[in-house]
């Protein structure tokens, strides 16, 4: 599977004591751009959990609100954790909320395939 993770943002380092006040302004005007960086992280993520939300079937919903991590993810809008959470339900094929549904689809379907088999 692919490894999805985001690049770690990092603060500027604190200024030494003896700095003159343009480097101060100088770390100061960093420590922004940092913080702007995280902001707009943040809200870059919240839309695009809500892009990928809307691209996903009905289907596809309810076989994701069955992973254990779910909840967390949904209230994070933690896209990265959204994509992985697709990523192992599309490997796995689950095409149900609960997996209790998927067994009984498949027993359904083999024994529907086993009754057409046997001669009359």
């Amino acid at each position: 599977m692919i490894d999805l993770k985001l690049p770690t943002l990092s603060p500027p380092q604190d200024p030494p004591d003896d700095l003159n006040s343009m480097q101060i302004e100088k770390w100061k005007l960093a420590m922004r751009k940092y913080d702007k960086k995280i902001e707009l992280r943040q809200t870059n993520s919240n839309q695009i959990h809500g892009l990928i939300m809307g691209h996903c079937s009905q289907a596809l919903h309810n076989c994701m609100e069955s992973h254990s991590e779910w909840s967390n993810v949904d209230a994070t809008s933690n896209f990265i954790n959204l994509l992985k959470i697709i990523q192992v339900r599309m490997a796995q094929g689950q095409t149900r909320k609960h997996e209790l549904h998927s067994l009984y689809d498949v027993e359904s379907m083999v024994y529907k395939s086993v009754f057409y088999l046997l001669p009359y």
